[in-house]
């Protein structure tokens, strides 16, 4: 830079995390199963690394602020871009196996979003919705 950053400077580059009280910052769960599950129409496990969204929306929520950006760039079922729209946040996830993008699509209309003008829009040029776009799923 051709000037010294400012303390607000360094403050807006400074990862964020905002543990939640009483826990630390080591955090565990159990695998995913039953009803959080995604399953095939044959009864098998779409994703056999299905992210637990109660996990997934809680380092969300820690390491980011509403209206930040959430960037997903290995998508499978799109945990995160589904907590990050759960929470307020913008998301933008890719996935290049057509069946996981098509069950990680499908997860938007089963999960309640809150009514903010969210906007699914795909690469195969289908919109969800009339709203602005802050959901971009590739």
């Amino acid at each position: 830079g051709r000037s010294p950053a400012t303390a607000s400077d360094w403050a807006k580059m400074r990862t964020k995390f905002h543990c939640p009280h009483g826990f630390t910052n080591v955090w565990e769960r159990m695998p995913v199963n039953g009803s959080e599950r995604l399953k095939a129409p044959e009864g098998k496990a779409v994703h056999l690394n299905q992210k637990p969204l109660d996990l997934v929306r809680m380092i969300i929520e820690a390491s980011s602020d509403p209206g930040d950006a959430v960037w997903e760039p290995f998508g499978g079922l799109f945990t995160a871009c589904l907590a990050a729209k759960q929470t307020g946040r913008r998301a933008f996830g890719c996935e290049i196996d057509p069946t996981y993008f098509q069950y990680g699509v499908s997860r938007f209309t089963h999960h309640p979003i809150p009514k903010n003008g969210t906007t699914v829009t795909t690469a195969r040029g289908r919109r969800q919705s009339k709203d602005r776009s802050d959901l971009l799923l590739f």
